[in-house]
């Protein structure tokens, strides 16, 4: 059963575990990093629901990326 998981979801774990030795090896502190995980996971999500209308509507990526940025 974990076999299958890690096969399914080896791209993603990989990318955590990366981020956990970037995280300790970089040198800065704990929360400065929760900070900005925090923040730009917050303006990618804004930035992600802005362009689901114009995508919806059918105009497009390159017309939303540019009303959504």
């Amino acid at each position: 059963m974990w076999k299958y998981y890690l096969r399914k979801n080896i791209v993603p774990l990989f990318f955590i575990v990366l981020c956990v030795f970037g995280g300790y090896y970089s040198g800065l502190s704990l929360p400065f990093l929760i900070n900005e995980i925090i923040t730009r996971m917050a303006r990618n999500s804004f930035l992600v629901i802005s362009l689901i209308i114009p995508i919806l509507a059918g105009m497009g990526l390159n017309f939303g990326i540019v009303l959504g940025a």
